[in-house]
Order: structure tokens, then C-alpha cells, then sequence
């Protein structure tokens, strides 16, 4: 009876060992899969390099897009102060033309210099800015038949320069 009792208590401490052993091998954590591991590894750097190549392509072309812009308005500011230029001239050769005839007062190479000039840079210039100059164009071209130039044409000029010039400033700086 000895064995068949030490064959049950050795048959219950076997029982006893394999549940604590199935317990201590169940709280044992288990090593990640080498698959896993480089997976979290590789992953944030494809992620991160895939990021830092979509930021650089929007900066690329803001920056391309804010030199243009750039250029653009440094360019129609120029063009504005060569029509600018031309304006004044204009200005001063009607003037000297009410007291003298206009071919002395070279009125018709200043009105040709200033039709030229905006003509040319129309692409650069506000449709209201190519209203106002055509406007003035027209108008000084019509007083290029006459003698000399009426009080009521140079005022008329006067009057298409400053359209002209305001229309200018509306759109350099908004006024």
C-alpha cells in the first residue's frame, strides 16, 4: 500500500509541478518575433523620410512660387516708374505746348515714348491702370492735331495724367 500511496503522492506532486510550471512559463514574457522588431525599427525611418520629402516638395514650391511673385512685383514696379517717368514728361511737354507749337514742344515723341511703354507692358499693368493710360493716350493723341494745345485739351490731359497716376497708387499701395 506504500507504493500504490507513494506512487499517488508522487503522482499529485507531478500534477502540482506541471501547473506551477505551465503558470511560471505562462507569466514569462515572451520574445517578439525578429520580424516584429524590425518592423519598429524600420517603419518611424521610411515614415519619417517618406514626411521630410513631401515637407520639402511644398517648400520647394513655395519658395519657387514666392520668387516669382517676387520678381513679378519688382518688375511691375519698375514698369510703373518708367510710365511714371513718361507721365511727367508728358505733363511738362503739354504744358510748354499751350504757348508754343507742339513739333517744338516734342509732345509727339513723348505721347509715342509713353503709348510704347505701357503698350509693351500691358502684362504688368491692372486693367483699370490700362483703361486709364489708353484713356490718356487717346486724348493726347487728339490734341497732336492740333496748331497748338487749347487750355481745355491740356486740362483734358492734365486730367487723364492724374487718372493715370491715382490708378497708379491704388495699385502700388492700395489708396
Amino acid at each position: 500500500m506504500n507504493t500504490d500511496r507513494q506512487a499517488a503522492d508522487l503522482e499529485a506532486y507531478r500534477t502540482i509541478v506541471e501547473a506551477a510550471k505551465i503558470e511560471i512559463l505562462a507569466r514569462i514574457p515572451k520574445p517578439e518575433p525578429l520580424g516584429w522588431k524590425l518592423l519598429t525599427i524600420v517603419l518611424p525611418i521610411i515614415l519619417t523620410s517618406i514626411l521630410g520629402l513631401i515637407v520639402f516638395k511644398m517648400q520647394s514650391s513655395i519658395t519657387s512660387r514666392l520668387t516669382l511673385t517676387q520678381d513679378y512685383y519688382r518688375k511691375r514696379l519698375e514698369v510703373y516708374g518708367k510710365l511714371y517717368d513718361n507721365l511727367v514728361v508728358v505733363r511738362q511737354r503739354a504744358q510748354r505746348a499751350l504757348n508754343e507749337p507742339i513739333q517744338s514742344a516734342d509732345l509727339e515723341d513723348t505721347v509715342d515714348t509713353f503709348n510704347r511703354n505701357y503698350s509693351a507692358n500691358t502684362i504688368f499693368l491692372t486693367q483699370d491702370l490700362l483703361t486709364a493710360a489708353e484713356n490718356m493716350w487717346h486724348t493726347s493723341s487728339r490734341a497732336l492735331g492740333e496748331e497748338t494745345i487749347s487750355p481745355e485739351t491740356l486740362n483734358k490731359i492734365k486730367t487723364g495724367a492724374d487718372a493715370v497716376e491715382k490708378q497708379m497708387r491704388i495699385d502700388l499701395v492700395g489708396e
